[in-house]
């Protein structure tokens, strides 16, 4: 077990093995054998704690292998040699991001491209921490880390927070960082808590938060309708801990009552959808089952975030399991399951039945996946053609209808030239399958153009059925994601905020004149031109 948290964790970073000889008995290690299970194993270096011996030669082993890690002896500028021994000579544990380019001043430092591309390369080795993919703690730098990660754990080591099962709120911060280097920084701290998914804030109870690892074990009392229920389940060659409590902070806001959560479940409830979601850790396995009228669409929302959580472990080996729609398995809470790649290989060797191994009947492979599967990777479902990603998908809420159609009017001339294809629901002719429409315009989409306002987020139908398939090729085939922030709106809680935005989301184009807004949307529809070309 513990070998194979070594595998996913490392990142291929180089692995050395020490041997603490305790008086002084010798015990041999199959070196052959780590050879074989880790590419990345290097040594075996003995010592004896107890007396210090050979400690000096095992830390010049570590240091010659930390000089060839990634970032490690790359000559820097002088300039930037000086900002990093000014930051980390300094005594305070934070500064204002004003401070910092202050500081970046006095060092020569006269482009702020180039002060946010420094502190950007200190944040990645782990000198400062400076998070500027979010617009809160962008105006923070860090310099002591330890002090970030000492203050969370006062939050997630309270006895009291135990005691409340992980509920907290900012009276019990006040009582918890009461030190004067955190009094001034609560609320950043708290940000910080929410980026790293540690807890999120009751939707029902503003100012109300729950740390999900610290929820009971105790699964709570609810009924469940047994019948007609889509099912999924996830297999883990090795599973790491935290997946859950992950998903749980992802999707807090449908818990069902803000109550149906426990430490290795949670009930969700949306649009007269239920779905359960329980971790079995000890079998490593995640079962989801749904029930209720929009059973596929809550489906692939949870299918979406189960995935993203699984791409963050570059080595994570794991199975999306399929359940069988024969007649004895359709309505059984235990069916016979297939592995969802094994169903794709067989549609690409065109090979469309596959038997049951409990009813030993023949299934159609395609109607496997498209009862659960929300949607399919256009490379594995057989087609009479191939679909190539060579258009602009905008996406929008019919509320931002004004918006749309000041867009259009700007990418008119480019539309003209023939430079790009752009596509938006408008083009959708009466009588049309409108759904199909849409899921052919995405499986083409080189470009999405997401017209972001507080009506974009509110919609379920863009969160359900645009959103998952954009994200999705965005991270396996290279889709770009442009985003246009029509007001301000809470973007950051979402995936978006993950994404380069065309325009500063601190000046939304709803806050800006008339030229000022002529001025953005040319420059906006320049970076879509630029991008579809790409």
């Amino acid at each position: 077990m513990k070998s194979k948290l070594v595998e996913l964790l490392s990142d291929n970073s180089p692995l050395l093995i020490i041997k603490n000889e305790k008086l002084e008995r010798k015990r041999e290690i199959n070196e052959r054998e780590l050879q074989r299970e880790f590419s990345n194993f290097k040594e075996i270096l003995t010592t004896n704690l107890a007396t210090n011996r050979g400690l000096p030669e095992i830390l010049n082993r570590i240091k010659h292998y930390i000089t060839n890690l990634p970032h490690v002896g790359i000559e820097l500028p002088k300039t930037w040699v000086k900002v990093r021994e000014a930051l980390e000579n300094d005594s305070r544990e934070y500064i204002s991001l004003e401070e910092y380019f202050n500081i970046c001043q006095e060092h020569g430092f006269n482009k702020q491209e180039d002060k946010l591309q420094l502190s950007g390369y200190l944040h990645d080795l782990g000198v400062c921490l400076h998070f500027q993919d979010d617009d809160f703690l962008i105006k923070t730098v860090i310099l002591k880390p330890t002090w970030g990660t000492d203050a969370v754990y006062k939050v997630l080591d309270n006895p009291q927070v135990i005691k409340k099962l992980g509920k907290f709120n900012p009276n019990d911060l006040k009582n918890i960082w009461q030190e004067n280097k955190y009094a001034n920084m609560r609320a950043e701290l708290l940000r910080l808590m929410m980026k790293f998914k540690l807890c999120y804030e009751i939707p029902s109870s503003p100012g109300t938060y729950i740390a999900p690892q610290l929820l009971s074990a105790n699964q709570p009392d609810f009924n469940w309708d047994e019948s007609n229920n889509l099912i999924l389940g996830y297999k883990y060659h090795f599973m790491p801990k935290g997946i859950l409590t992950r998903f749980i902070v992802e999707i807090h806001s449908d818990i069902e009552q803000q109550t149906l959560v426990w430490k290795i479940g949670v009930v969700l409830a949306k649009d007269e959808t239920r779905a359960e979601v329980i971790e079995h850790y000890n079998q490593r396995e995640i079962k989801v089952r749904v029930a209720g009228k929009r059973k596929k669409e809550l489906l692939a929302v949870i299918n979406h975030e189960l995935e993203k959580i699984h791409k963050s472990y570059e080595r994570l080996e794991y199975k999306t399991l399929v359940p069988c729609n024969c007649e004895k398995c359709k309505d059984s809470q235990t069916p016979y399951f297939y592995e969802r790649d094994v169903l794709y290989n067989s549609l690409d060797a065109r090979n469309y039945q596959i038997q049951c191994q409990k009813s030993f009947r023949m299934v159609d492979v395609r109607k496997l996946i498209d009862d659960v599967l929300p949607t399919s990777p256009s490379s594995e479902i057989p087609m009479s053609e191939p679909v190539t990603r060579n258009q602009v998908f905008i996406s929008y809420s019919h509320q931002d209808q004004e918006w749309l159609t000041k867009l259009q009017k700007h990418l008119k001339p480019m539309i003209r030239n023939q430079n790009m294809v752009v596509w938006d629901d408008t083009k959708i002719q009466p009588g049309a399958k409108w759904r199909e429409e849409i899921k052919q315009a995405l499986a083409a989409a080189k470009v999405a153009v997401l017209l972001v306002s507080p009506d974009f987020l509110a919609s379920d139908f863009i969160v359900d059925n645009e959103l998952p398939p954009l994200l999705d090729a965005a991270e396996a085939e290279g889709l770009t994601i442009i985003w246009i922030p029509l007001n301000f709106s809470n973007y950051e809680e979402t995936e978006i905020e993950k994404y380069q935005s065309a325009h500063p989301p601190s000046q939304p184009l709803d806050s800006l004149n008339s030229a000022q807004e002529n001025q953005a949307w040319a420059n906006i529809c320049k970076n879509i031109k630029a991008a579809i070309r790409w």
